[in-house]
């Protein structure tokens, strides 16, 4: 981000640790942080169950409690499915974005099974084949203002910065 553009709101999907997107949002946001977290509690594109570790909802309200920032939230799901072209795109794509600890490749025949080939308006010539995906997701609400207040309190999330830069994103 350009270091002199303040927004009227700022959104980060699936990405940012809580450090991160503080120190962001308190130099760049006049208005609301919006987050949208993942709030699953296992990687969805692995054949084994694999716990995730990191971007999970209920971990990051613990850790914006533990620095005092108030915020809201709201909980829901969405589809977030995958149209494929063929079993063999279907076994890249689930190779391409599964975890390192699943080991093995998947086949034609698992791909398959986990395919839906009727029931969803886009499936065409072209497409036919769909992973289904409905992820449950956190939206977090937190004011810019919350933030700057917290800085000035806390230092835990502000280690990285100079007292400076603070006092002058603060006023």
């Amino acid at each position: 981000m350009p270091e002199d553009e303040i927004y009227d709101s700022t959104v980060f999907c699936f990405t940012g640790s809580i450090p991160e997107i503080l120190q962001t949002a308190a130099g760049h946001c006049r208005g609301n942080v919006i987050l949208f977290r993942k709030n699953w509690p296992y990687h969805r594109l692995s054949r084994k169950s694999i716990p995730l570790s990191e971007l999970i909802f209920l971990k990051d309200c613990e850790e914006l409690s533990s620095y005092g920032i108030p915020f809201q939230t709201e909980q829901f799901t969405i589809d977030m499915g995958q149209p494929l072209h063929s079993l063999e795109d279907a076994c890249r794509y689930f190779e391409l974005y599964r975890k390192k600890e699943d080991t093995g490749c998947i086949t034609e025949r698992e791909a398959a099974d986990l395919l839906e080939t009727t029931g969803q308006p886009f499936l065409s010539e072209e497409f036919p084949y769909y992973y289904p995906m409905n992820h449950e997701i956190g939206m977090i609400i937190i004011r810019a203002e919350d933030i700057r207040q917290a800085a000035c309190q806390s230092r835990d999330w502000t280690k990285e910065r100079s007292e400076e830069t603070i006092i002058r994103e603060t006023g």
